[in-house]
């Protein structure tokens, strides 16, 4: 199989594939009719990403997500603080060297076919020919673009142009992928595709920083989620840390003959029962249903999902975040 992975370039494994210090940005902006004011899309964000870790970055609009990947980029200087990709500044070009990009809302040539597209960024990335058009078959067909590699991009459908793009960021052998909505525009089959293609490049050691509004492909994918709010970084974690955090009660189900003393548990249909508990005395629920002959069938969280999480967590911070925007002269 073709190796999704390349860790040649400024990769070293003493150092972070992506690390950010403080990084901030802050805009001028100015209208005729009032004063200039200064606006901080990004306020001291502080991230170091892991070899063979999907990272995801989410948040409402306006939370500093772009901001932060046109930094990465090299796209905007900060105002403050500093990036590196493998080692290197992130301002300085060596540091896009075995890096991967797919922009929201990709621009790829429509004259071009996604067989040249695909060739293109890999001989730039400096891969020979016959290397290339190993690679080039091997995510084609992972695609589903094998059957049209000679068509122009003009002629593509938005899910087809998406998967192409795809291709794109992953022609030169990266070994970091940052990735602007991945799976916009995609069907449900292919946005499990795509997904699973992702997963294989992490589970390889690659790494990989997206953003997404679609809260239900960033549990599919990230290790790990940054929540930014009001241009800051508010909350790193695991998806199911998340979800806990928000946790009100778990469903506890049991087999048992008699009914456990203290538990508060119902009987569902003969021997089996279910009962409710809160995080804090689950541990001594699920005791005392030992004590009193019980099998453990099954125990989960009956909380909130990471949509519902989030949206709490966001209300509660809208409410005691201050404005970020002030007035300062000309």
């Amino acid at each position: 199989m073709v190796s999704l992975i390349s860790f040649g370039g400024n990769r070293t494994t003493a150092e972070p594939p992506l690390e950010t210090r403080t990084l901030s940005k802050v805009f001028t902006d100015r209208q005729w009719f009032r004063r200039p004011r200064k606006v901080t899309a990004l306020n001291g964000l502080s991230l170091q990403l892991r070899p063979g870790e999907a990272f995801g970055l989410v948040g409402p609009n306006g939370a500093g997500k772009s901001t932060t990947i046109k930094l990465l980029l090299g796209l905007l200087f900060p105002s403050d603080g500093a990036a590196w990709i493998n080692g290197a500044p992130a301002s300085q070009a060596p540091s896009r060297k075995s890096l991967g990009f797919l922009p929201e809302n990709p621009a790829l040539y429509g004259h071009l076919s996604p067989w040249e597209t695909l060739m293109g960024a890999a001989r730039v990335h400096g891969l020979s020919t016959s290397t290339a058009s190993e690679r080039i078959t091997y995510l084609l067909d992972e695609l589903g673009l094998s059957g049209v590699t000679g068509k122009p991009l003009r002629k593509f459908s938005k899910g087809m142009l998406q998967r192409a793009a795809i291709g794109h960021a992953l022609a030169g052998t990266p070994n970091l992928l940052i990735l602007d909505e991945p799976l916009s525009g995609l069907d449900p089959i292919w946005r499990k595709q795509v997904v699973n293609l992702l997963v294989d490049f992490r589970d390889r050691g690659g790494t990989i920083l997206f953003s997404s509004h679609i809260l239900a492909d960033v549990e599919r994918l990230a290790d790990r989620i940054g929540i930014l709010h009001g241009g800051e970084l508010q909350r790193v974690g695991s998806p199911s840390e998340i979800v806990a955090d928000h946790l009100s009660e778990y469903v506890i189900r049991s087999k048992g003959e008699q009914e456990p003393a203290g538990v508060g548990a119902r009987l569902e249909g003969g021997n089996r029962w279910v009962a409710i508990s809160h995080p804090d005395s689950l541990w001594s629920m699920l005791h005392k249903l030992e004590e009193a002959g019980h099998q453990i069938l099954e125990v989960r969280p009956a909380g909130p999902g990471l949509e519902d999480a989030m949206t709490q967590m966001i209300g509660d911070w809208s409410i005691t975040t201050k404005n970020n925007v002030s007035t300062a002269p000309e």
